[in-house]
């Protein structure tokens, strides 16, 4: 910041030199003191988290027992959910046979649920069935002339995949998933960073925080102010 004085007496630049010196002192350190935060940051769901907190006159502040509640909660979040993760229950579920099943976790349940209601809200644009067709874009075309150059997949193996998708198809019997059909697979990416954001942003809420701010991955929730 730069601030400029004109005075018409030596005396009256003094006087002020003094008083804007005082005043500057005191607003950097009332900014300094109103800035004053903790941040938690971690590894999450393959990208990091950042738990920004203001403190709460009279809260004890034990910024180590919250990391570790929230790295907790993170790790039990990719057990169940990432599909980076060979034995996660997500992961699991892929690579069953036709008609096997497994035992989910109730937060996977509920992440499951939630993304069926939004694909029947949005006529099965957002659909968490479509990880084949993702493969088959990922994979490319399978016959192409030169295996080291990419290609986009066949027509045949678009409808292959696509034979595959369908959230209607996804079948859950209390908290059993079952595999429909051979191939049937699924991935929450797209939904489990906003419920992480969701599940932290409560777990600090019980931590007694009224202002802070939670972000995994570009993911956002905040409360109060910063």
């Amino acid at each position: 910041m730069i601030v400029l004085v004109k005075s018409s007496s030596k005396l009256f630049s003094n006087h002020s030199s003094i008083t804007l010196y005082l005043f500057l002192t005191f607003f950097l350190v009332s900014c300094e003191g109103n800035k004053t935060y903790a941040d938690i940051t971690g590894p999450a769901m393959g990208t990091s988290y950042t738990i920004r907190l203001v403190p709460k006159r009279g809260l004890n502040q034990n910024t180590d027992l919250i990391k570790a509640k929230i790295d907790s909660t993170l790790d039990s979040i990719n057990d169940q959910m990432s599909t980076y993760v060979a034995n996660s229950e997500i992961s699991l579920f892929n690579k069953l046979s036709k008609d096997a099943a497994i035992v989910i976790a109730d937060n996977f349940k509920q992440v499951i649920m939630r993304s069926i209601f939004w694909s029947k809200q949005s006529n099965g644009a957002f659909d968490i069935s479509s990880l084949p067709l993702t493969e088959a874009w990922k994979t490319g075309k399978k016959d192409r002339e030169y295996e080291d150059k990419w290609e986009p997949p066949s027509d045949l193996d678009i409808i292959t995949a696509l034979d595959k998708v369908g959230y209607k198809k996804i079948k859950i019997y209390q908290n059993s998933l079952i595999k429909a059909f051979k191939g049937q697979q699924i991935d929450v990416n797209a939904i489990a960073k906003g419920w992480g954001v969701d599940h932290l942003f409560a777990l600090i809420e019980s931590f007694g925080y009224s202002n802070f701010m939670v972000e995994i991955g570009g993911e956002v929730g905040v409360s109060g102010k910063i």
